[in-house]
């Protein structure tokens, strides 16, 4: 029996408990599974967290520790020992035994001599009469790609690298970037701790660099093994979450500012150390995996 970690970050998220309800209800029941949970609400519409001795967590009352580093920073501090790690979103559904996949891909990947992270977008849930529907697919994971050439622009003004996604149905193992809403490996990722001052933007690119210069191969699953509830801009309602934009305009504008600086700073100096890189690789070595550039805004 193995041990894994599920690291969650949620901002006013009704989805939440459902997503940890499911992630246990589906899993193999052959392998332990703990929770740590970071969960920002509203102060009239408070989220409740399930009552399980396997999820530990905190709470804030927006707009105190709004954005997504300090969300999943706060979320990773709880990581006890486990045997795995796995960041998801907090409005997510699962597979059924999507633990004994995800175990068996990272096993697969590391005898045939890689350093595994497991990530990929997740395919797609929404609710459709009250229902929970899922979206037909073929069980081929996603890969997120750069989405030129309005990625270009964005690339080179804020050094963020905008990905779309589609099927994988050309065979890659590896990936050049990472998802946000679906990273599994070793339960050593713990010690790559969330940047506290990402806001949101930014998140998957330096997660990308950092993962990838602290020596980790970034690859693909075998099979898609989670769902992800995309936010409906035209109804939030359907979201069934809240971007904390819309509500703390200008708490956002400022944390923005100081998050798009913080990955300049990183990626722009080459700053290795404590919530930057890596120094296994190089950030020369991950622009040259990837074919990008970060000064140039070059997207191969």
């Amino acid at each position: 029996m193995s041990s894994i970690f599920v690291q969650i970050s949620s901002f006013q998220d009704r989805e939440l408990p459902l997503t940890i309800l499911d992630c246990m209800s589906k899993s193999s029941g052959k392998h332990t599974i703990s929770f740590g949970v970071f969960n920002c609400y509203f102060k009239e519409d408070k989220i409740s967290i399930p009552d399980m001795p396997n999820i530990k967590f905190e709470e804030a009352i927006a707009p105190d520790k709004i954005g997504v580093g300090i969300g999943r920073f706060i979320a990773n501090s709880f990581y006890s020992g486990e045997d795995y790690y796995f960041q998801i979103d907090s409005h997510s559904r699962f597979e059924e035994n999507w633990d004994e996949h995800l175990i068996s891909d990272y096993i697969y990947y590391k005898e045939a001599g890689l350093n595994p992270i497991l990530t990929t977008y997740p395919a797609v849930y929404l609710y459709e009469g009250g229902q929970v529907k899922y979206l037909p697919n073929d069980d081929t994971p996603y890969i997120g790609y750069p989405n030129t050439p309005e990625a270009q622009a964005q690339f080179l003004k804020d050094k963020i690298l905008p990905q779309a996604s589609m099927h994988n149905k050309e065979g890659n193992i590896f990936t050049k970037g990472v998802s946000g809403a679906q990273i599994f490996g070793p339960g050593d990722l713990h010690l790559i701790e969330p940047n506290k001052k990402i806001l949101h933007w930014g998140e998957e690119t330096l997660y990308s660099v950092r993962f990838y210069t602290h020596g980790y191969d970034l690859l693909i699953p075998r099979k898609n093994n989670i769902y992800h509830l995309y936010y409906n801009s035209d109804n939030e309602d359907m979201s069934m979450r809240k971007l904390p934009g819309n509500y703390f305009k200008k708490e956002v504008e400022d944390l923005l500012v100081d998050s798009l600086a913080e990955l300049a700073r990183i990626v722009g100096n080459n700053i290795v150390g404590y919530q930057a890189l890596g120094d296994k690789r190089t950030l020369d070595e991950y622009e040259r995996y990837a074919n990008i550039n970060f000064k140039t805004g070059r997207i191969g």
